[in-house]
């Protein structure tokens, strides 16, 4: 899906190399952005500074602050977690489940690689 995605934006990105921009403007405060050491750093960016600072907070009060950021994390973390918290599961536990029989193969096939290799008919 990686390998797609990058040909794909190379594609359709292609017309657009060697294009400049327009730069979003920068916010201007009259009494903040004066200020004579941290003025211009702090509150002289444009939109997109604020705006990322801003998501930033509202992720991090959802993820730590709301009980669906704590089902969040404990589906995404463990898959036996959450149904101590009693919520229900199942496609994590199937994850799971997937992930470890994935696992057994990979070793099972590695070892008969390694047997392969160290006696070779």
């Amino acid at each position: 899906m990686t390998i797609f995605g990058i040909g794909l934006s190379g594609l359709i990105g292609a017309g657009f190399v060697g294009e400049s921009i327009e730069t979003a403007p920068h916010l201007y405060l009259p009494l903040l952005t004066d200020l004579p050491f941290a003025g211009k750093i702090v509150f002289g960016q444009d939109g997109f500074v604020y705006a990322s600072i801003a998501l930033t907070i509202g992720i991090r009060w959802f993820l730590y602050g709301t009980r669906a950021g704590l089902i969040l994390r404990a589906v995404g973390d463990t898959t036996y977690r959450p149904t101590r918290l009693a919520i229900r599961c199942c496609a994590s536990a199937l994850r799971g489940a997937v992930r470890r029989r994935l696992r057994r193969a990979r070793r099972r096939l590695s070892a008969a690689r390694l047997h392969a290799i160290l006696h070779p008919e």
